[in-house]
């Protein structure tokens, strides 16, 4: 019992410590990797820059804006091909902590910024951990055919295409 009791007050004080500070600024490094190979062989890396909101202990609100550039080739419906692109991701969401693992959910939309330009929805889960300062975490940046951009006119600016990433990220305090 004294073991159960003693387990259960360090969650509670590890956990109270990550809701003392009710927002925080975090810049990140993010690597992307095709969800699918058939017709997305690009890989991306990038930087972000992301705000978390806590609310307590375990749930917070987050919102991020980044910069992803993807070289290699995306093959569109169309048989054309779209190669070296970037994107610009401007996301909010939520996080639900388990002690420092976190699973979270973000949706917003990622602007394309080269030629094709475009509009697309973005959604993004991911798990992760984090500690103290630092946080990592893997996750879908997933942009879905069923909400599509305007204009229509390819494969590349209509959507369904997702890629898997890995996402570091740096708090300045405690």
């Amino acid at each position: 019992m004294i073991r159960i009791v003693s387990v259960v007050l360090l969650i509670a004080i590890d956990t109270a410590a990550l809701a003392q500070t009710p927002a925080k600024l975090s810049l990140g490094v993010n690597f992307l990797v095709p969800a699918t190979s058939t017709v997305n062989k690009s890989f991306g890396a990038g930087v972000n820059l992301a705000g978390e909101l806590y609310f307590s202990d375990k749930f917070s609100a987050t919102a991020r804006a980044g910069y992803l550039f993807f070289k290699g080739k995306i093959t569109t419906w169309d048989n054309n091909e779209v190669e070296n692109f970037a994107m610009l991701p401007v996301l909010v969401g939520g996080r639900f902590y388990i002690r420092h693992f976190f699973t979270s959910l973000e949706t917003g939309v990622a602007i394309q910024a080269n030629e094709n330009t475009g509009t697309n929805l973005v959604v993004s889960p991911s798990i992760g951990y984090k500690r103290q300062r630092f946080d990592i975490a893997v996750y879908l940046f997933g942009v879905p055919q069923t909400f599509a951009s305007f204009p229509e006119n390819s494969y590349f600016i209509k959507g369904g295409y997702s890629y898997f990433g890995l996402r570091a990220n740096y708090s300045r305090g405690k």
